[in-house]
């Protein structure tokens, strides 16, 4: 699993929109469109915010499960 399955995975298991998580991260939706879309990869400062908001390890998120795991 890419970067981009496990974004698109963890906004959807907190069924948020772009728009939501825009919101509580401070972070344009279109450059959160293009991580979903593989267009563009985020700084790691953008992972920190993303891991914090969506609820999961920065490590699964970055790396996928290999390296963290799904905070449920």
């Amino acid at each position: 699993m890419d970067f981009q399955e496990r974004l698109r995975m963890a906004i959807a298991r907190k069924n948020y929109k772009l728009d939501d998580l825009a919101e509580k991260t401070g972070i344009a939706v279109g450059t959160i469109g293009n991580w979903k879309k593989g267009k563009t990869d985020p700084s790691f400062f953008c992972l920190m915010c993303l891991a914090e908001v969506l609820e999961v390890s920065l490590d699964w998120l970055a790396w996928g499960e290999k390296y963290g795991k799904v905070q449920m």
